[in-house]
């Protein structure tokens, strides 16, 4: 038998998709397979149940931003991990993660004898300037090129990848982010949720779960919030989720009269108990690459208002929900509305057929085994002396 693969994973400061992603992929990898190691912040909070899933934990402060000297402190205290525990594939999640992961790849005096490997998250940010924008599409390009091979979590970011970043195609592959559906079958009576946040049981009820953030738009869901009122008068609104926007935004509902029908919740561990009290999810995300908080409200079988960016579309369609435009209040009222005029019986169709959809393409299950075969794949590459950026074996996709 086989010694089990010593995979390290890199991750920065994260919340929210990312940290989820991981979770569930290490909770779903094979330990007879894998060996797994974290290098994290020390401030990380998850690190007893990392360590519950058989995880080695290694300390690495790595700051959010570019920053010369520390990133390559950080660099050279990387690179002592991986020689310490001689891992056989290093695989950084994040753009700054595989930045790290690059400049240790880059110190001198010793030749690399594992494969790398870094997942792009998120479409590339888009600035005002122009500039900005140039510079990090070739930091991007870069981290890619140096990588052994570049995973991607939707064919929206492949796409960027290839045409933006300028990698070779063979070398970026698409492995859908994955959730666990039977999470999600049987959910908690809608009535507990909403007595808790006070919310009366024959209101229609839309809400949205994100971190607190420009990207994702929820600004646009207050506009369009607004537009309704009238329209929609039983009609009420929970943001959950936390962040730096959160007092703006607190105060956008106050200027807008809306603050008796729109509620926020702040961060929740466990949505079970508010995907179960929705009659419609929405998501008015102004860049993404495939989002989990869409898939759990598909998976709850929730109809799902969602804006048409990065890897939306390839799992929002008419069958299961309404794309709208990004950063358009009006566009998202009108899907909104599409969605809250069809009765309660073609709602629940609709939300049937996204759960249909996750089941059968978007599971943990399906995730794990990717990343198992990728990294099986790169390593026998690796040991043969191939080079591990060569083309793996195909999707069953």
């Amino acid at each position: 038998m086989n010694d089990p693969l010593k995979v390290m994973f890199v991750l920065r400061p994260v919340a929210g998709g990312i940290k989820k992603h991981l979770f569930s992929l290490l909770q779903n990898l094979s330990q007879n397979k894998i060996q797994p190691m974290i290098v994290c912040s020390p401030e990380m909070p998850e690190q007893d149940y990392l360590g519950t899933l058989g995880a080695a934990i290694y300390h690495l402060p790595i700051c959010p931003e570019i920053n010369p000297i520390r990133d390559w402190q950080s660099a050279r205290m990387l690179r002592r991990i991986i020689r310490q525990t001689e891992v056989d594939i290093v695989h950084a999640h994040s753009f700054k993660a595989g930045y790290i992961s690059i400049l240790a790849d880059t110190l001198p005096f010793r030749r690399r004898n594992y494969a790398l490997v870094c997942t792009f998250h998120n479409q590339l940010h888009r600035y005002d300037n122009v500039l900005k924008n140039f510079v990090t599409a070739a930091a991007a390009s870069s981290i890619g090129k140096k990588a052994d091979h570049v995973v991607v979590i939707s064919r929206a970011l492949l796409n960027e990848a290839v045409q933006m970043m300028r990698l070779p195609a063979e070398k970026v592959t698409c492995v859908y982010n994955g959730i666990n559906p039977s999470e999600f079958a049987v959910l908690p009576p809608p009535s507990q949720f909403r007595q808790e946040q006070g919310i009366p049981e024959d209101a229609l009820l839309i809400g949205t779960v994100a971190r607190l953030i420009p990207q994702k738009g929820i600004q646009y869901l207050i506009e369009a919030a607004a537009i309704l009122r009238d329209r929609f008068p039983k009609v009420r609104y929970v943001i959950t989720g936390d962040g730096p926007m959160r007092q703006l935004l607190e105060q956008q509902v106050q200027a807008t009269g809306l603050a008796e029908i729109i509620t926020f919740t702040g961060f929740r561990p466990k949505i079970d108990d508010f995907l179960a009290a929705l009659d419609l999810f929405v998501l008015p995300t102004l860049e993404e690459g495939l989002s989990i908080a869409i898939m759990e409200a598909m998976a709850a079988a929730k109809p799902v208002v969602a804006s048409d960016v990065g890897g939306v579309p390839e799992l929002i369609s008419a069958e299961n929900g309404a794309l709208v435009r990004p950063g358009d209040a009006e566009s998202l009222a009108e899907g909104i509305a599409s969605l809250l005029s069809i009765d309660e019986a073609k709602r629940a169709a609709v939300g049937a057929c996204g759960r249909r959809l996750i089941v059968e393409r978007f599971t943990v299950g399906q995730m794990a085994q990717e990343h198992l075969r990728l990294y099986e794949d790169l390593n026998f590459r690796r040991r043969r002396g191939r080079g591990a950026n060569a083309a793996p074996a195909p999707s069953k996709e």
